[in-house]
């Protein structure tokens, strides 16, 4: 499953040793089991929001805002309870963000907005079993 933030972008946000200490018992390499899943939480955590509003989530080409939300809700879910005060604080604001888009009291931008809404309905079925040609000797 995509994730709105990478592990690259969680580096170039908190620096590479910040997410090894975050990720990793042993202290020496990311741990990208535990980031992914993080990453996760903070997706479906951000899906949750976002769906509500736009009745679709996003995956391809998230804007930068919500890519930062997405860094900062994985790095909260890290620390676990050990959550600094700086950390607490970039969690809660993402969450007030996500709040506000989830109300219409922020957006996310036009083109987000415009990419869920078509105005036409799509169907799609599977194949036909049975068609003139198959049933034509019955």
């Amino acid at each position: 499953m995509p994730f709105y933030a990478t592990r690259e972008q969680m580096i170039k946000a908190f620096g590479e040793r910040e997410i090894i200490l975050i990720t990793s018992e042993t202290g020496d390499l990311i741990n990208d089991e535990v980031l992914n899943l993080a990453l996760d939480d903070a997706t479906s955590e951000i899906d949750s929001y976002i769906s509500k509003r736009y009745g679709h989530t996003l995956l391809n080409n998230p804007p930068l805002r919500l890519i930062g939300v997405c860094c900062d809700i994985a790095r909260y879910r890290l620390y676990d309870d050990a959550a600094i005060e700086s950390v607490r604080i970039r969690y809660t604001d993402a969450i007030k963000f996500l709040e506000a888009v989830r109300d219409g009291k922020n957006n996310l931008g036009d083109e987000i907005a415009d990419a869920g809404s078509t105005g036409r309905v799509l169907m799609t079925a599977a194949p036909r079993r049975f068609d003139r040609a198959s049933l034509r000797d019955y």
